[in-house]
Formats: structure tokens, sequence, C-alpha cells
């Protein structure tokens, strides 16, 4: 009789236990998982940091934090992490009342793009391992990945050759007294340029740039449109990195740019177009609307922008048309524009898997290949 009285003591604990468990175990529980920055750039190592608090005197003695990251956020120790279509964590913990956990967990950003977290999801039982209580938590923490600029001796020696005295601004003499912005200190500037009062905002050596008698913009179009049946995405990313490398040597040389593209914006699903500027907040959001860039989106027509942009013509721009396809609709529209005196410029970006496009001779004066070895 004893050990039945037992029993059910026992069972009607185990009973109350996972009752308790279930209807409290969660309950004010917050768990979140964050970026260490809003913004980073390909090749970048950031960290992740995973965060769950218990805010009340009930224990959780095994608790699992499972959430989920895109494949281009390369973690660094596949401890408790594991990868198919995307990265999975599951980390197993032990919270005793009113007690925090964090945990950083480092990354590489190994390819450019807007990414957030898929899932988060916190499970836990009870104390004699029965019953699983699982709930899901909102995580809105996101991160905008950059593309990494090209460094070739290549790509500085086609900006000079094609932009040389069409891109800079004609005058060697600036004007006094029309300012155009602050910027960073560059080794070749006068310190009598320096702003004092923006470097000591800032913390560092920043300059007025002032406006020339004459000056000269940049448009870049950028063309990612397929090129061949199976979609090269390796090719059109370097296309991406090597348009932001012609964006920041524009804004290096304080001329005023702007960027139109025919793709899509990841978040917005809308056109990506920028207006003119040559700040460094203006470079950054190029380089931004160049990381959001979605490229499974369909691509609109190349020759429809080309023919608007074209519409709204502006004195004394200069075209830079970034575009590993060579269709020969383009190449004939580009030819045309070349002749009516446009200053256009084609950079044609191939790699060792994709082969050169063939060209009309008559698009060689304003047009050069570059073999990009740049992985993006």
């Amino acid at each position: 009789m004893p050990v039945v009285i037992l029993l059910s003591i026992l069972l009607l604990l185990i009973i109350l236990q996972s009752f308790i468990y279930k209807r409290f175990a969660l309950k004010h529980l917050s768990a979140n998982v964050s970026f260490s920055t809003p913004v980073a750039t390909c090749g970048d190592i950031i960290t992740i940091t995973e965060t769950i608090v218990n805010k009340k005197a009930l224990p959780l003695p095994w608790i699992t934090l499972k959430f989920e990251a895109s494949r281009g956020l390369q973690f660094l120790d596949m401890t408790n992490t594991f990868l198919t279509d995307n990265y999975y964590r599951a980390d197993l913990l032990s919270l005793s009342g009113w007690q925090q956990h964090n945990r950083n967990i480092r990354v590489r950003c190994s390819r450019r793009g807007y990414f957030s977290f898929k899932r988060l999801g916190v499970s836990t039982k009870d104390l004699m391992l029965l019953t699983s209580i699982v709930a899901v938590f909102p995580c809105d923490s996101t991160i905008t990945v950059v593309p990494q600029q090209m460094v070739a001796p290549e790509i500085d020696i086609l900006f000079r050759f094609f932009c040389g005295d069409a891109v800079n601004r004609r005058s060697p003499v600036h004007d006094p007294f029309s300012f155009a912005g602050i910027r960073e200190y560059q080794p070749h500037d006068n310190l009598k340029s320096i702003n004092w009062n923006a470097t000591a905002k800032k913390n560092e050596l920043m300059v007025n740039t002032m406006n020339h008698t004459f000056q000269r913009e940049m448009t870049i179009l950028l063309n990612l449109m397929p090129f061949t049946q199976m979609q090269n995405y390796s090719l059109l990313e370097k296309g991406i990195s090597l348009a932001d490398t012609w964006a920041a040597r524009a804004f290096q040389e304080s001329i005023p740019v702007r960027l139109i593209s025919n793709s899509r914006d990841i978040i917005t699903n809308g056109p990506i177009e920028t207006e003119y500027g040559c700040s460094l907040d203006h470079f950054s959001r190029i380089s931004i609307e160049l990381a959001r860039i979605d490229l499974t989106k369909k691509a609109t027509a190349f020759l429809s922008v080309l023919e608007k942009t074209f519409r709204e013509q502006r004195q004394n721009t200069t075209y830079v048309i970034i575009s590993a396809n060579a269709d020969p609709s383009l190449q004939k529209f580009l030819i045309d524009k070349y002749n009516a005196g446009l200053p256009v410029v084609w950079i044609i970006p191939y790699d060792s898997v994709t082969r050169m496009p063939s060209v009309d001779a008559a698009v060689l004066p304003f047009t050069r290949t570059l073999e990009v070895a740049y992985d993006a």
C-alpha cells in the first residue's frame, strides 16, 4: 500500500511539473538574434549576437535556440551548425531563474546582398523530458552587404583612358565662391582646403571641395540582362562590383555620378536609379542600391532603359555602360549614339568561364573588354 501511495504521489508530481512547464516555461521569456552592424562590405567578418532572457523564477534546465541564416553569411565556427540551402544553428543551453544568455558568433559576409534571419525559434522541455514546448519569436535585424570593390591596375587605366578629360572637371582653376561639398581628406589635397569644423565633428580630416568653372558628370548604366541560356550569376555579380568600383573612382575625383540599372530592388521591387551626387553619403547610397539588386527578378529590357536615359540627356554627361551582354541590337544603338557625338564608354566584363562576346568593329573606339578575376 505505501508503494502505491508513493507511486501516486510521484505521478502527481510529474503531472504537476509538466503542467507548470507547459503553461509557464516560455512565459516572460525573450529571444533575439542581431547583427553587429547594419551595413558591411563583402569579405568583412561581422558578429551575430544571440540573446535569450528568462525573466521569471522558473528555471529552464534545457532550452534550444534555433535560427536560420543565408548562405551568404559564412559561419566561421560550425559548432551546432549545419548547412543545406541555408545555415541552420541550434544552440542548447540552460537558464536559471532571472538569467540572461548572450553568445557572439563570427561570420564572414561571403557575398553582397540584403540579409535577414528567416526564422527564430525556442524550444524547451519539462524536468522529465516528457513535454516539448515550442515558440517562434519575431526578429527584424537586417544587414546590407555592399559589393567588394575590384583592385586591379587595368581598372585605373581604363578609368583614366576613357574618362581622363571627358569626366574630370575641365578647368584646372577652382571657383573659390562655389562651394561643392565636404569629403574625406586625400593625400593629394591642399592643406588650405581642410575644413576644421567638419574635421572636429567627424574626428578625421575633412576638406572642402569647390566647383570648377566647367564640370562633367557621369552616368553609370548597368545591364544585368542574361547573355546566355544558362544564367551566369558569377559574371553578373562581377558587373555589379565593377559598377561600384567605377562609382568609387568618380567619387574620389569629385565627379557627380548617377547609377541606373535595369534590375530590381529586393525590398521594393522598384527600379535601381539614383540622382547625381559626389558626396560620401551619395556614394554609400549607390553601394546600398547595388547591394540590394535581386538577380532572381526579371530585368527590364536594357534598350528601353537606354532610350529613356538618352531622352533625358544632360549637357556635359559621360555615359558609362557596363554590360557583359553584347546583343547586336545593343551594339547598333550604341554605335548610332557614338557617331552622333555622345560621350559613350562601354565596358564588357568577362571571366575565365565565359567566352568573350563578338563585337562589331564600329564599337571598338569606345569599348574595352575587361577580364575580371574577382570572385564575387
